[in-house]
């Protein structure tokens, strides 16, 4: 092989390395890059605080029920539930809707505390108007022992997500405590706190923030 032909051999093949070859050495490895999503592979998504709340306190009442039945607590057959929300609804009612928000929602009794009469800012002591109420719905709870009692505290978004999820938590266990030294089973009480993960107004507005300020108690009857 003359020397010209050499040289244009030898060219080819650098050309060809250029082209075809994959570098070897670390100094000469790019990195690899992950394939960006397509339709065929969707982005998972982490649930959402909020969400694993709820998740939490429907694991803790099923839980509780399921104890309350294994353990013989008072129970109600599947056809006599529906006759016992209705009456205990009404039981409710006569508390005064402007102390205690009573709704009902599928098979169970929602009921609302309003923060006016309920805790200081930033406190979790209740007021005597909100302590006063809070014996007198014990009173009906003891009436109605069929009923699992599920506590939740909720607050503004005022503070950092951690106080605010402390806070709501304390101002529950304030209320479930309330409840069992008026005489209702320590059993019968769910508590959970939900921070300012829930909101059920505006919290650009004082109005709103007030609002969100409350305690909530869902009423879920124990059926065997």
């Amino acid at each position: 092989m003359n020397l010209k032909r050499a040289g244009r051999v030898a060219a080819l093949l650098v050309a060809a390395a250029g082209v075809g070859c994959v570098a070897t050495g670390p100094e000469r490895e790019a990195p690899l890059k992950p394939a960006p999503p397509t339709s065929a592979t969707p982005r998972q998504t982490e649930p959402r605080p909020q969400e694993l709340r709820q998740q939490d306190a429907a694991t803790s009442i099923e839980r509780r029920l399921s104890e309350l039945v294994r353990d013989g607590h008072a129970q109600l057959g599947p056809d006599e539930v529906g006759y016992y929300l209705d009456v205990q609804q009404a039981r409710l009612q006569q508390i005064g809707s402007d102390k205690l928000r009573v709704s009902r929602e599928g098979g169970r009794i929602l009921l609302i505390l309003p923060s006016a009469s309920g805790f200081e800012v930033g406190s979790s002591d209740l007021l005597p108007a909100s302590k006063d109420i809070v014996e007198v719905l014990a009173k009906v709870l003891l009436e109605y022992r069929a009923t699992l009692v599920s506590v939740h505290g909720h607050t503004d978004d005022t503070g950092s997500e951690t106080s605010n999820q402390s806070l709501s938590a304390r101002r529950a266990m304030a209320v479930a405590r309330t409840l069992q030294r008026a005489g209702v089973d320590a059993r019968r009480l769910v508590t959970i706190g939900y921070g300012s993960a829930l909101p059920v107004a505006d919290n650009d507005s004082e109005e709103g923030r007030e609002r969100n300020r409350r305690v909530e108690f869902s009423l879920v009857p124990i059926v065997r």
